[in-house]
């Protein structure tokens, strides 16, 4: 049996890909070689391995069984132990050292209550008044030194309290996360001719992920995007030091092509006659009715190269469409307790373009927005983003999943520099009925004005009423300038070009055609 280590984990969304590695020096023959303390999230069905070295050596198999212990076998436990026992006793001192302040100080105050002792030593002339108060000033000096000892000693011992506590609490959520068993894998190589051999283990652990966070900060050059990954893992098996990928493979992925089945239609049953009022009832549980779901189907298995001195059997990693993986050039380390770790995928610099927009019916505010095209060749995953212009801080935002060559638009918040006002100029009824029919003109006026020093460039959206009634009739009858677009429910947008300074009215009038009689609602 030898030392083994964990060197790399591929990281994907719902589950890692493990590679341990550890070294011998082996003799010619049938060798087993053994590495144990294996984490019980182990997926046993992707257990493979390798070995390269200077040893002439076949692999023959690898099989894992479960190991019982009666402490579990982590050396973080140990280490936590021992913290654990020095603050123990640091207490225990310090509650020895209490007792005695607390014993010294019954004491003093006895002294300090015989009153009536040194009365009768003053009559007998064996002591005076000024010894007496002397003596009391230096007991009560005493009993004060001792009551700072005795608090100084109850915060030391409040605050060490505490610090154990809160390592019981690490041990036992230690001890939940890695039990009193576990794996281990035992390796059957036939060694031809002696020499070192290095030994890589791969398997899958579920319990683990991965999922993208971003810093965005936007400045006068450009826009840097900060990608950043947050992992986390509950195996129980810490990962120290380890070559981290994080993959966007989807390893659970169902490898069968689709195929369609005959879509049948049939005509549709006559309704049946309505039940009697006192056989209307509720089945007793609905979710009886229901059809349990499907097991969601596991895929295990991953990749293993031939290596130049060992003949082994292979199996590849199947994921559903193209994947990506990112190779930190960093080391990491993550612990196997669930504390979420934040690393670095990238530092990108990209190029947007800034617009304004507007739909000041809902809102009298123009919002800056930036169009950025991904030149990278990162994909970037759906997650939340930190949005900053400089070192203000903007507010969160979410990022969607942009591949390299697609562009997406970040909101930057409002510019109290372009200011816009909506007002009803016109609203009057055309006194000539036609056909029995009666029309409402509407006139609205948007004022834009640019009060930065540069020209923008802004999208501006508004809308008329849409109607829902075959009587009711409405049109657009003016608009300036020309609407840009007019979509089927009436929503306008007009794309405009503010200079510098300029302040610039939009009109539009729209008409409201309806039966004289009929009163519409929601044109308020």
């Amino acid at each position: 049996m030898a030392n083994s280590t964990v060197t790399a984990v591929t990281l994907f969304q719902d589950r890692a890909r493990v590679r341990r590695t550890m070294s011998a020096v082996l003799q010619p023959g049938l060798q087993k070689l053994v590495m144990d303390e294996l984490t019980m999230a182990m997926d046993t069905g992707s257990v493979r391995a390798r070995g390269s070295g200077t040893a002439t050596a076949t692999l023959l198999g690898v099989a894992t069984r479960i190991e019982n212990f009666v402490d579990a076998p982590v050396d973080g436990l140990r280490d936590l132990e021992t913290r654990a026992q020095t603050l123990s006793d640091a207490i225990a001192d310090l509650d020895a050292h209490a007792n005695a302040i607390q014993k010294e100080a019954a004491s003093v105050e006895t002294l300090m209550g015989q009153g009536a002792s040194f009365a009768r030593g003053i009559n007998k002339g064996q002591r005076t008044p000024a010894n007496q108060l002397a003596t009391l000033a230096t007991l009560r000096e005493r009993l004060m030194v001792l009551q700072g000892d005795g608090l100084v000693a109850a915060r030391e011992r409040r605050d060490k309290a505490r610090e154990l506590d809160k390592i019981k609490r690490d041990m036992d959520q230690v001890v939940a996360a890695q039990p009193r068993r576990r794996y281990a894998a035992e390796i059957d190589v036939d060694v031809k001719e002696a020499g070192e051999l290095v030994i890589e283990l791969t398997y899958n652990v579920y319990g683990a992920s991965w999922h993208p966070l971003y810093d965005l900060r936007s400045s006068e050059t450009g826009l840097e995007v900060r990608y950043l990954a947050e992992v986390q893992q509950n195996t129980g098996e810490d990962w120290v030091d380890v070559a981290l990928t994080l993959s966007t493979a989807q390893p659970n992925a169902s490898l069968v092509v689709p195929e369609l089945d005959p879509w049948y239609v049939i005509p549709k049953p006559p309704m049946p006659p309505p039940l009697p009022r006192a056989m209307h009832a509720r089945p007793a549980d609905a979710t009886m009715m229901m059809a349990a779901p499907a097991a969601p189907i596991s895929m295990a298995g991953g990749p293993f190269a031939k290596l130049n001195e060992m003949t082994v059997n292979e199996a590849a990693v199947s994921a559903s469409g193209a994947a990506l993986n990112f190779d930190l050039p960093a080391r990491a380390s993550i612990p196997g307790n669930g504390d979420p770790r934040k690393v670095t995928v990238a530092v990108l610099a990209l190029k947007p373009r800034m617009d304004y927009i507007s739909a000041p019916k809902v809102d009298a505010t123009v919002y800056r927005r930036c169009t950025v095209k991904n030149d990278t060749p990162y994909t970037l995953l759906p997650g939340r983003g930190q949005l900053f212009e400089g070192d203000n801080y903007l507010g969160a935002c979410t990022i969607e999943q942009t591949a390299p060559g697609q562009e997406m638009k970040l909101a930057l918040g409002s510019d109290e520099r372009v200011l816009v006002e909506r007002d009803l100029s016109q609203r009057e009824v055309d006194k000539t009925l036609l056909g029995d029919k009666r029309r409402t003109r509407f006139g609205y006026k948007i004022t834009l004005e640019n009060l930065r020093s540069e020209s923008i460039n802004l999208l501006l959206r508004d809308q008329i009423p849409v109607s829902q009634s075959e009587d009711i009739k409405i049109r657009l009858e003016v608009a300036d300038p020309k609407v840009g677009e007019q979509s089927n429910l009436n929503l306008l947008e007009c794309k405009l070009s503010l200079a510098a300074g300029e302040k610039r009215v939009i009109r539009y009038e729209f008409t409201v055609e309806h039966p004289r009689q009929m009163e519409i609602l929601g044109l308020s």
